[in-house]
């Protein structure tokens, strides 16, 4: 008996500061479409901060990734499951994800790869596994647009996790 199976993905897709106004270059902010490869998108989302450990300023540009594979050794060979960028002030919004545990890291991606590289990025991670609970709606003060320099709006936003990035002792012996 031949059975098809079919796996079915919600995908997101984030426009960021790409979409301007031809004739007055005004910006359209953080514009996302989600869809999906089967009957419904997933609807739960995540937000947090991340910071440097040694001097507990905001990561800039951080990748944070949540996995399904829960093994330790997922973050050195496959992709994420999904993930995101943190902003100017360490914070970040995984949308459109599904329900069940993650093992969520976040790494300073220099070489642009998904993947860690242990020698040359710093990591973070949350030291237990992470089930989402917020259902996304227009009304989360999570998704709200706040200007870089709106400084008080950008540090009041809700944030579900903080994770602390350090740098790993090389592993080569020398």
């Amino acid at each position: 008996e031949f059975r098809r199976v079919l796996f079915r993905s919600t995908y997101t897709l984030n426009f960021g500061k790409s979409i301007v106004d031809n004739n007055e270059s005004n910006q359209f902010y953080s514009y996302t479409f989600p869809f999906s490869t089967g009957r419904y998108i997933d609807s739960l989302m995540c937000s947090g901060t991340v910071f440097d450990a040694t001097t507990l300023l905001p990561g800039d540009n951080i990748t944070v990734a949540l996995y399904k594979e829960l093994s330790d050794s997922a973050i050195f060979k496959i992709r994420p499951s999904a993930f995101s960028r943190s902003d100017k002030f360490g914070y970040f919004v995984i949308r459109n994800i599904g329900k069940g545990p993650y093992r969520v890291y976040a790494f300073s991606d220099d070489n642009n790869n998904n993947l860690y590289d242990p020698d040359n990025e710093k990591i973070a991670f949350l030291d237990s596994l992470f089930v989402p609970g917020i259902v996304l709606r227009d009304s989360l003060k999570e998704l709200i647009f706040v200007e870089e320099k709106d400084t008080l709006a950008a540090l009041e936003r809700p944030s579900s996790m903080s994770l602390y990035l350090f740098k790993e002792d090389p592993s080569k012996q020398f």
